[in-house]
């Protein structure tokens, strides 16, 4: 990144096709083993796409994913968001220690 910000045109060009990648990519990678060459909107390959898709979505069914919905509530799903066991003894405990400092004060 350093090097595109400084005018590396190479550089520049790599950190484009990595940050902007398009919604469908498919190479030959016995042929083009940098995946430069992004045949994902060749019509000659439409059937391997169409066979590729169907696979994709067997799989996705078969392990519940929904696509987009699944990523979406990812969060959700992971454990520094989930809420623990104690976490409302610890609230309710801090909310009594609290009452105690004022009563101590007064």
């Amino acid at each position: 990144v350093d090097q595109a910000a400084a005018g590396n045109v190479d550089a520049a060009d790599k950190v484009r096709r990595y940050q902007q990648r398009p919604a469908e990519e498919l190479y030959a990678i016995g042929n083009d083993v940098y995946e430069w060459n992004n045949l994902a909107d060749d019509p000659q390959h439409a059937a391997v796409k169409a066979e590729l898709k169907q696979q994709l979505a067997a799989w996705m069914k078969a392990q519940g994913d929904r696509g987009q919905e699944t990523e979406l509530a990812a969060n959700e799903h992971q454990g520094r968001n989930r809420k623990r066991p104690n976490d409302a003894a610890k609230k309710r405990n801090a909310g009594k220690n609290k009452k105690r400092q004022q009563k101590s004060k007064d």
